[in-house]
């Protein structure tokens, strides 16, 4: 059951944006086709970790949605199956002036993310890329205003079920001073935590570096990620990175596409990565000026320069096999939602038609997973 995508991040796309970037970026597009043709590289899926805009304003999203409909249109995919997170570049800075920072604390933290209203930070600073995010994805998905996790995805590839959790890190982005002073909102993570279920892989994509969030706040959202994602994609640095980051709670796998163009000063860099038997192989490439082609990057590992890198916590005899750490995880996040279902619709089992059977209430406060009800007779005997 394996499935690639394609992991793009940072083109900086503008209406006064410099030759070399358009032809860059027209060739990262058209290799798409040739890897495909030459390599069978197929991506199931593309995944763009932000900074799709220069400034956030709405003539470069014009660009944008050529450069995103001719991506897809080498891919051979419909746009359901592209991922999107906002960058710190796809915030309007001039609307977000006086939108200063004011979270100085967990208790103003939970003020803030409370979900029954809208953030002022995501009207005002997204407001170019929230009407073209939802033009583009018009009746597939729109952005949230009132929480920086958008809602799980699950989606079903070749018998693979794909759990995806787009994050947005650049609410609180102001200017170049940015660094530990941005916050996703731990509340809003919780809510994304209850959307959960059972898939084969869970990812997170997120523009900026955990490291990027304030200390209020940092220490807890690497921690809950960790207890609920394999892997983490991420923008915002650029050149490509691999990363396992571990804790008490558990591990995952953190991914760096780099930048596809922020200037010919860094790489330009992309990934296809491919899912495997409960492990991703990372084949990296990036653009070569002599000649002007996307090819293989040889700069990241050594021979033959692709790595595999096993699940954290995922075991690697099927694909399907999931480890004890995964089931508790899944066990916490559906036991609520079962339970609530259970006491709306189940309050009261009667058992009718079966000889010595009785009717039975249910306590239903503390009922895990599985709560099987038998027959009298069936509970006194010892053989069953």
């Amino acid at each position: 059951m394996a499935l690639s995508w394609l992991h793009v991040s940072d083109f900086h796309l503008s209406d006064k944006g410099p030759y070399n970037q358009e032809v860059i970026l027209a060739l990262l597009v058209s290799s798409v086709k040739r890897f495909k043709e030459e390599e069978g590289r197929v991506p199931d899926l593309i995944f763009a970790t932000g900074d799709i805009a220069n400034q956030g304003k709405p003539k470069e999203y014009e660009f944008a949605t050529e450069f995103f409909v001719a991506l897809l249109k080498e891919a051979g995919l419909n746009r359901d199956r592209l991922f999107i997170v906002p960058g710190n570049h796809d915030v309007d800075r001039s609307a977000g002036e006086f939108l200063v920072r004011t979270i100085s604390s967990e208790d103003s933290a939970d003020r803030y993310f409370s979900p029954d209203k809208p953030f002022p930070h995501l009207s005002h600073k997204f407001h170019a890329f929230t009407e073209w995010y939802n033009d583009f994805f018009r009746n597939i998905r729109s952005f949230p205003t009132n929480t920086t996790c958008s809602p799980v995805e699950i989606v079903t590839i070749n018998n693979c079920r794909i759990a995806v959790l787009p994050l947005n890190s650049a609410l609180f982005c102001i200017g170049d001073d940015d660094h530990e002073k941005l916050f996703i909102g731990s509340r809003c993570l919780n809510e994304a935590k209850k959307q959960f279920v059972a898939a084969d892989l869970t990812i997170a994509l997120i523009h900026h570096p955990l490291e990027w969030l304030s200390s209020v706040e940092q220490g807890k959202i690497r921690e809950k990620l960790v207890a609920l994602v394999d892997l983490l994609l991420q923008g915002h640095f650029h050149k490509p990175a691999t990363e396992s980051i571990t804790s008490a709670r558990g591990e995952y796998l953190k991914l760096a596409a780099g930048a596809a163009w922020q200037s010919r000063q860094y790489p330009n860099s992309a990934m296809y990565v491919t899912f495997d038997n409960n492990q991703v192989t990372v084949f990296p490439i990036r653009y070569e000026n002599e000649p002007e082609v996307w090819t293989l990057d040889t700069s990241l590992f050594p021979s033959p320069y692709t790595k595999s890198f096993p699940i954290p916590g995922r075991t690697n005899n099927t694909a399907q096999s999931t480890s004890p750490k995964k089931l508790d995880k899944l066990h916490q996040l559906d036991s609520t939602r079962y339970q609530s279902m259970l006491k709306e619709e189940l309050g009261y089992i009667r058992m009718l038609g079966m000889p010595g059977v009785e009717s039975i209430k249910v306590n239903l406060n503390n009922t895990p997973l599985c709560h099987c009800v038998f027959p009298t007779s069936m509970r006194e005997s010892p053989n069953h």
